[in-house]
């Protein structure tokens, strides 16, 4: 796919148990119900973009959301 991307922000968010962490609660340590969103900025539509960044997550284990940004012309 050959799309140009002005710009590409990806945010990263999970649950995290610090009493865990620190050890004071017998919960798993870590990230936990990670989400991934991004917001694209491309000269692609919304369809080709949705397309390249499912590619993008070929094979990930936890869900991803894009929203698309047009490049005004």
């Amino acid at each position: 796919m050959d799309i140009g991307i002005d710009d590409l922000e990806i945010t990263i968010e999970g649950e995290f148990n610090q009493a865990a962490f620190a050890g004071n609660d017998d919960d798993r340590t870590g990230l936990q119900d990670i989400a991934v969103s991004m917001t694209v900025d491309a000269d692609a539509d919304e369809d080709t973009v949705r397309k390249w960044a499912e590619r993008s997550n070929h094979g990930a284990r936890f869900p991803t959301t894009s929203k698309t940004k047009r490049r005004s012309n």
